[in-house]
C-alpha cells in the first residue's frame, strides 16, 4: 500500500509522467511534495476523489489533461509493482542504460525532474531548447585542441550550435557529419597579427579514451511548439549522436518508428542535426537506421563476428546491437568510416553500413594490415582475398566503405582501380562513388587504353573505374610499381584469368587484388583458380543470411508452363526431304553446298532450341505471362511493380513482344468493357461507385499505361537477320522500332524509376547482371541457365523496396534441378578459418596439388616448344613474329607473318587440327598457372602462338544456314503439340528461403570429384585426329533426340516430381536432436567431430581459440582414422596403444593454443585416447567416408 505522505518521486513512473503532463505549468509540485498535496494540486477546483482501499490496489481519481471529468489511475501494490515493472518500458530503459554504463563504459544520467538549468546544472544546458551539451563540447574542444585562444574555442562552439532552419534536416545532418569527421574550421589572428586557420577536432577517432560517452535518460527537449522527452540520448563529447526510442516488449517495434520517432522528427527536428544512429527497440527486437531511413531500411545487428550463428529466435537482439554498435570503439569506427550520403535518385539519403558490410570490410582491413608473416606474404603477392556478399546486399556500398576507411585509417596515398567486365557494372559502380561524393564519372572512368595508362601513370588518381577489356596493351613497361594500389575486381569469377588479366597483372606488378562476387564460386576448378588468383574467401555473406537479416527479400519460385507431345513419327524423313530439296535448289542456283553446311544444320536441329521455340509453346507462355503479371500489379508500392521476361535469344524476344503486347491490350480492353458496364449500372441508379469497383478501374488504368520494351544488344546485319523470321501473324520480325527506343530513350533509367510506365522488360542476356531495379517484383525465365548466370538472374528480384514483400520467380524452362545445384553452392559458404585468411599455417589443409609448380611450369614451357617446333618444321620462324610485335613500326610485318603462319598451317586439315590442339593445351596450362610470376617470362612466345591460332580460326568460314532455319523450325513445330496441365498437375510455388541450404550443400559435397590429370599432349593430339576420321555423330535420329528433349522438359512440369525435389530440400531442423543442431551451428562435419571438439574445450576460450580447436579436432580425426589405429589392433597390441598416446600428445602439444598448460594438454590427450578406444573412431570415420 502507498501512503499519502509519500513524496511525489516515489510514484510509479507511468503515473508520474501522467501527473507531470497534466500539471506541467502548475506551481507547488516538487520532487518531495507529499502525494496528497500533489493530487490536490492536480485536482484544482475539483473535489479530491474518493480513495478505495480494495486490499490489492489504491484507486485515486484525478483530472487528466485539463478535462474536468475524472479518470481513474491504478496503483499496483508493492508486491505486484516489480512483476509488472519487469516488463515495462521504464525497466527496459533502466536495463539499457545500466548495460551501457557497466558493459560498455558510458556515463549514465537520469535527467527527468533532476535537471535544472544553468552553466553549473546537471547537464550544463541553459534551456530545454538546447540539443547540444555545450559544456561537454567546450571541454572536448579544449581537450582535443589544446593551446588556442579562448575566442577560437567559442567560434567553434558557435558553429556547433548553429541551426539553419532554412535548410532541410538531411542537409543539416550531412553538414554536421562533415564537421564530426573533419573538424570545425576556425580562423583567428595569432599574436603577430597574422591570419591563422585550423580545423578543430570534435572527436578523437584514434583514442577512444579521449572522448566522453554519456547516455542521458528521459532527456527533455523543447521545439518551436511542442516539448518532448526522449527515452535515451547518447552524447559523445556533448553531441547527440544516438537516439533510442523504446517500447514495452509486448508492443511491436514498428510502433516506436511510426508513433514516436516520426513525431520527434516533426516536433523537435533540431535534436537530429547531429544524429548518427536512430535505434528503435522493444528489448527483444532492435533495429537501427538513419534520419532518412524508411521503416524498411531499419536493420538488425545480429552478429559481433561474421562466423557467429543466427541468433536463436527467443534471444533478445538489443544486447547484440548495443555491443556491436555502441561499444565506443565500434561507434567511433561507424561514425568515421561507415556512413555515406547518397544522392542517387535526386534526393539525398543517409546510408549506414549494415551488419555484414561492417564486419566484411573490417575483415579485409584486418587482412591488409595483418602482422602474420604468412598472410603478409600472400597479400604482398597480390592475394587480398575473395569478398562474396550475395546479390542485392549492397556490394557497391561495401566498396565505398572499404576504400574510404583505407584512405582515412591507413593512408590517403592509396589508389583504387575498380575493374569490371560490363559497361552496366562499370557505370553503376562509378555512379555510386559519384553520388556519394567520392569520385567523378567524368574524370575517373577510363574510356580507352591511352586514358588508362595516363591515369595510372601520370595523374596518380585516387579512383579509377575501368573495364578489364581496356587492358589490351601488351605490357612492356609497367603502369606503376607502387605497392599501395588496390585492384578491386567485381564479379571476379569472370574474365580475370585471360590475356587482359595478364596484362593488368604485368602492368601493376606490386598491386593488391581483391575479388568481389555476388555469387559463390560454383565449380571446384573455378574455385581453385580464383583462389590462386585472389586468395581465399576473406568475407562471406550468403543468400540464406541475407534473407534472414532482411538485407534481401525472400524469393518465391513457381514452375509454370505446359507439357509437350511429339505427334509426328515421320519427322526424320521430313527433315531429310527438306534438306534434299534445299540442296537441289542450291545446285540449280550454282550455290556451293558442302557436307560442313549439312552438318551444321543437323547440329542446330538437335539442340533444344528447335523444340522450345515452337509457336504453340510461346503462345501459351505469353498467355500465362499476361494473366499472371496483370494480377501482380499491387506487388509493389501503389502499382509500381515491374517485371522482366528472359527469353531464349534475341529473335524470341521480339516474337514474345508481339505476342504479349497483343494479349495484354486485349485483356485490358476486356476488363474495361466489364467495368464500364458495372459503372453505368451504378450511375443509372444514382449510387456512388463502390470501392471495389474503383479499385478495378485503377487496375485497368495501370494496364493501359503499362509499356513493354525489348532490350537486346546490337549487332551488324540484325535488320536482315530478324526479317528472315516470322511472328505469330506470319509477318517478318522488325527490330528497328525496338532499336530506336534503345537508342533514343534512357530505358535503363526509365525501368529503374518506380512510377515510370515502362514496367515490362523483355531480355535475353542484357540486364541480367549488375542491374539493380528495386521495383522489380517478378522475374519470368524461359532460357536455360545454370550456375552464376542463374543465381544472378533470380537475384534481380530480391531487392528490398517499400512495401514489396518478396521476389517472385516464374520458371517456364523447367530449371528446378539446375536451381538446386546452384543453391547448393549458394548455401552457407565454408566459414572455416581457411576461407577468411586467418588460418594457422601449420594446420592448413590443402588439396594435394598434382605437380610441383616448377614442374607444371616446365610442362607449360614444353607445350610452347611443341607449338614452335611444329611451325619450324613447316618453315616458319616464330622469333620473327615476336620481334615484329615489339615495335610500333613492325605492325604491318606482324600481320604479314601471322598470315604466312596461317597459310602454312592451312595446307592440311591434320596440320590445322594438330596446331589447334597444341594451342588449347597451352591456354589450359597457362590458366592453371596464372598468376604465377614465372609465367610472364614466356609471354612473347605465348602471345605469338595465340595470335596465329586466333587468325587460324577466323579463316575458317562457317557456312551460312540462317535462310534455311526458319523453314526447318516450322517443320519441327508441326511435329509437336502443347498439352495443357490438369489442375492437380500444376506445381505450387516454393519459398526458396525455406530450403535447407546446408542439406543441399552437404549432398553435393559428398559427390566424388577427383583431380583431373592433364592428359599427355600427344594423347590429346591423337584423340582429336581420331575424331576427324570417325563417322560424323551429329546426324542422329532426330525423332529420338526430340523424344528425349520432350521427356526431360515434361518431367520438369510434373507437379509430383517438382514437389519431390523441393520436399527433399525443405528444412527439417525440427527432426534433428540437440546435438545435430549444435553440430550444424558450430560448422562441424559430424557427431564424432563434435565429440572430439568438446573433449578439447575448456572455459574462457576466445573465439579465435575456439576456431583453432575446431581445426585441431578435425586434424585429430584424420590421425585416429588411420588403419594402424583400428580397434582390433589397439586391443591386441599394447605397442599400438602407446603409439596412439604418443601421437596424440605430440599433436596437441604442437597445435593447441598457447593458453593450454602442460597439465591441460595431458588431460585432453587422455580424454581423446579413452574416447577413441571406447568408440572405435577409426571404424566410425571409415563408415563416414564410405557414405560420402
Amino acid at each position: 500500500m502507498l501512503s499519502r505522505k509519500q513524496p511525489f518521486m516515489d510514484l510509479p513512473a507511468a503515473l508520474r509522467r501522467c501527473c507531470t503532463r497534466t500539471a506541467a505549468k502548475l506551481p507547488g509540485i516538487r520532487k518531495h511534495t507529499p502525494l496528497q498535496e500533489t493530487l490536490r494540486t492536480l485536482a484544482g477546483p475539483h473535489r479530491f476523489g474518493p480513495c478505495l482501499d480494495l486490499g490489492c490496489r489504491l484507486i485515486i481519481q484525478v483530472p487528466v489533461l485539463s478535462i474536468s471529468r475524472l479518470a481513474p489511475v491504478v496503483f499496483p501494490p508493492p508486491q505486484a509493482t516489480m512483476s509488472r515493472r519487469d516488463y515495462s518500458e521504464d525497466t527496459l530503459q533502466n536495463t539499457t542504460a545500466s548495460f551501457l554504463e557497466k558493459e560498455l563504459g558510458w556515463q549514465n544520467t537520469y535527467a527527468f525532474e533532476k535537471e535544472d538549468f544553468g552553466a553549473d546544472s546537471l547537464l550544463g544546458r541553459l534551456s530545454k531548447r538546447e540539443a547540444v551539451l555545450t559544456r561537454e563540447v567546450m571541454a572536448a574542444l579544449r581537450r582535443l585542441n589544446p593551446g588556442l585562444p579562448a575566442e577560437v574555442y567559442q567560434e567553434a562552439l558557435d558553429q556547433v550550435q548553429a541551426h539553419d532552419s532554412a535548410k532541410g534536416l538531411i542537409q543539416r545532418n550531412e553538414e554536421k557529419h562533415g564537421l564530426l569527421k573533419d573538424g570545425v574550421l576556425v580562423t583567428w589572428k595569432d599574436k603577430n597579427g597574422r591570419k591563422a586557420e585550423r580545423r578543430l577536432k570534435l572527436i578523437d577517432f584514434d583514442k577512444k579514451e579521449n572522448n566522453r560517452f554519456h547516455a542521458v535518460r528521459e532527456f527533455t527537449i523543447q521545439g518551436n511548439v511542442y516539448e518532448r522527452r526522449a527515452d535515451i540520448i547518447g552524447f559523445v563529447n556533448g553531441l547527440p549522436l544516438i537516439f533510442i526510442e523504446m517500447k514495452r516488449q509486448d508492443i511491436p517495434v514498428e510502433n516506436a518508428y511510426q508513433h514516436n520517432y516520426r513525431d520527434y522528427l516533426d516536433t523537435v527536428p533540431h535534436l537530429f542535426d547531429w544524429n548518427a544512429l536512430v535505434i528503435i527497440t522493444n528489448g527483444h527486437d532492435a533495429r537501427y537506421g538513419s534520419v532518412s531511413s524508411g521503416l524498411e531500411h531499419f536493420y538488425r545487428w545480429k552478429r559481433l563476428d561474421e562466423d557467429d550463428p543466427e541468433p536463436d529466435k527467443h534471444s533478445p537482439l538489443l544486447p547484440i546491437l548495443l555491443k556491436g554498435m555502441l561499444h565506443p570503439l565500434h561507434l567511433l569506427d561507424i561514425v568515421e568510416n561507415f556512413i555515406l550520403f547518397d544522392t542517387t535518385g535526386g534526393s539525398t539519403q543517409k546510408v549506414i553500413a549494415r551488419n555484414h558490410q561492417y564486419l566484411g570490410v573490417n575483415r579485409v582491413i584486418a587482412r591488409l594490415t595483418s602482422q602474420d608473416p604468412v598472410i603478409q606474404k600472400e597479400v604482398a603477392d597480390g592475394k587480398l582475398g575473395v569478398f562474396w556478399h550475395t546479390q542485392g546486399s549492397g556490394k557497391s556500398y561495401s566498396m565505398v566503405f572499404l576504400t574510404e576507411k583505407i584512405h582515412r585509417k591507413l593512408s590517403a596515398s592509396w589508389s583504387f582501380i575498380i575493374v569490371t567486365d560490363r559497361n552496366e557494372l562499370d557505370n553503376q559502380i562509378a555512379g555510386t562513388y559519384t553520388n556519394c561524393d567520392r569520385a567523378n564519372t567524368k574524370t575517373d572512368q577510363a574510356h580507352n587504353g591511352t586514358a588508362l595508362r595516363k591515369m595510372l601513370g601520370e595523374q596518380n588518381q585516387r579512383y579509377i573505374f575501368t573495364l578489364v577489356q581496356k587492358f589490351r596493351e601488351n605490357i612492356r613497361k609497367p603502369y606503376s610499381l607502387r605497392d599501395n594500389i588496390l585492384v578491386i575486381s567485381d564479379e571476379a569469377h569472370r574474365t580475370q584469368y585471360g590475356r587482359l588479366a595478364t596484362n593488368m597483372r604485368r602492368g601493376l606488378p606490386n598491386a593488391k587484388f581483391l575479388g568481389l562476387t555476388g555469387t559463390p564460386l560454383i565449380d571446384s576448378a573455378e574455385r581453385q583458380q580464383t583462389r590462386e588468383v585472389f586468395g581465399d574467401y576473406v568475407s562471406i555473406y550468403d543468400f540464406q543470411r541475407a534473407v534472414a537479416d532482411g538485407a534481401t527479400l525472400p524469393l518465391y519460385y513457381e514452375n509454370a508452363g505446359e507439357k509437350l507431345k511429339l505427334i509426328d513419327e515421320t519427322i526424320n524423313q521430313r527433315i531429310v526431304d527438306y534438306i534434299k530439296d534445299a540442296k537441289e535448289k542450291a545446285a540449280a542456283a550454282n550455290d556451293l553446298w558442302t557436307d560442313e553446311k549439312e552438318d551444321k544444320i543437323y547440329r542446330h536441329l538437335k539442340k533444344e532450341y528447335a523444340v522450345l521455340s515452337t509457336p504453340a509453346r510461346l503462345d501459351r507462355i505469353a498467355e500465362h505471362f499476361v494473366q499472371h503479371f496483370s494480377k501482380r500489379w499491387l506487388s509493389g508500392d501503389n502499382g509500381q511493380s515491374k517485371a522482366m521476361l528472359v527469353c531464349l535469344d534475341k529473335i524470341t524476344c521480339v516474337k514474345m513482344y508481339d505476342l504479349i503486347t497483343e494479349k495484354w491490350h486485349a485483356l485490358a480492353q476486356q476488363l474495361d468493357d466489364k467495368v464500364t458496364i458495372e459503372e453505368q449500372l451504378f450511375q443509372a441508379q444514382g449510387k456512388a461507385t463502390p470501392a471495389m469497383l474503383e479499385e478495378r478501374r485503377r487496375h485497368i488504368t495501370w494496364m493501359q499505361e503499362t509499356e513493354c520494351c525489348v532490350v537486346v544488344s546490337s549487332e551488324q546485319g540484325e535488320v536482315e537477320q530478324f526479317q528472315t523470321w516470322k511472328n505469330h501473324h506470319n509477318e517478318p520480325l522488325d527490330i528497328v522500332p525496338h532499336r530506336k527506343k534503345m537508342k533514343t530513350r534512357d530505358l535503363e533509367k526509365e525501368f529503374k524509376t518506380p512510377e515510370h510506365p515502362f514496367r515490362i522488360a523483355i531480355v535475353c542476356a542484357m540486364w541480367l547482371t549488375g542491374f539493380d531495379v528495386k521495383p522489380l517484383t517478378t522475374l519470368y525465365l524461359d532460357k536455360p541457365m545454370q550456375g552464376h548466370t542463374l543465381m544472378q538472374a533470380i537475384a534481380r528480384a530480391n531487392r528490398v523496396w517499400g512495401q514489396k514483400k518478396n521476389g517472385y520467380i516464374v520458371d517456364y524452362n523447367g530449371m528446378v534441378r539446375s536451381l538446386r545445384r546452384a543453391l547448393a553452392t549458394f548455401a552457407q559458404g565454408d566459414r572455416s578459418a581457411s576461407d577468411t585468411g586467418t588460418q594457422q599455417p601449420e594446420l592448413a589443409v590443402r588439396e594435394p596439388s598434382l605437380k610441383d609448380e616448377q614442374e607444371a611450369l616446365a610442362e607449360y614451357r614444353q607445350s610452347l616448344q611443341e607449338g614452335m617446333d611444329l611451325l619450324e618444321r613447316e618453315g616458319f620462324d616464330i622469333n620473327e613474329l615476336i620481334e615484329a610485335s615489339k615495335t610500333p613500326e613492325g605492325g604491318f610485318m606482324k600481320v604479314q607473318k601471322i598470315l604466312e603462319a596461317v597459310d602454312l598451317l592451312s595446307s592440311s586439315a591434320q596440320l590445322r587440327q594438330t596446331f589447334r590442339t597444341i594451342a588449347c593445351d597451352i591456354e589450359a596450362r597457362r590458366r592453371g598457372l596464372f598468376p604465377m610470376k614465372g609465367l610472364f617470362e614466356y609471354d612473347d612466345q605465348q602471345s605469338a602462338l595465340e595470335a596465329i591460332d586466333r587468325k587460324l580460326q577466323d579463316t575458317q568460314q562457317s557456312p551460312d544456314i540462317s535462310q534455311l532455319l526458319p523453314d526447318l523450325h516450322d517443320v519441327v513445330a508441326t511435329a509437336l503439340e502443347v498439352q495443357p496441365l490438369r489442375v492437380q498437375e500444376r506445381p505450387a510455388f516454393q519459398d526458396l528461403s525455406r530450403l535447407d541450404l546446408n542439406r543441399i550443400r552437404d549432398e553435393f559435397a559428398r559427390t566424388s570429384y577427383k583431380n583431373i590429370v592433364m592428359t599427355n599432349l600427344q594423347e590429346k593430339i591423337a584423340a582429336r585426329l581420331d575424331e576427324m576420321v570417325t563417322v560424323n555423330p551429329s546426324r542422329l535420329d532426330l525423332y529420338e533426340r526430340y523424344s528425349q528433349i520432350v521427356e526431360r522438359y515434361n518431367a520438369s512440369k510434373d507437379r509430383a516430381a517438382t514437389q519431390q525435389v523441393f520436399d527433399e530440400l525443405t528444412t527439417l531442423v525440427d527432426s534433428l536432436n540437440n546435438e545435430d543442431k549444435r553440430c550444424m551451428r558450430e560448422g562441424l562435419t559430424n557427431q564424432t567431430h563434435l565429440a572430439v571438439f568438446d573433449l578439447l574445450q575448456k572455459p574462457s576460450l576466445t573465439r579465435t581459440e575456439r576456431d583453432r580447436i575446431k581445426q585441431v579436432a578435425g586434424a585429430l580425426l584424420k590421425i585416429l582414422s588411420e588403419d594402424k589405429f583400428r580397434m582390433d589392433r589397439l586391443r591386441s597390441m599394447a605397442v599400438m596403444q602407446a603409439q596412439m598416446k604418443s601421437t596424440l600428445l605430440e599433436h596437441l602439444y604442437t597445435y593447441l593454443p598457447t593458453s593450454y598448460t602442460s597439465d591441460e594438454i595431458e588431460q585432453c590427450s587422455q580424454r581423446i585416447f579413452e574416447y577413441a578406444f571406447s568408440h572405435d573412431v577409426a571404424a566410425a570415420m571409415h563408415r563416414e567416408y564410405r557414405a560420402h
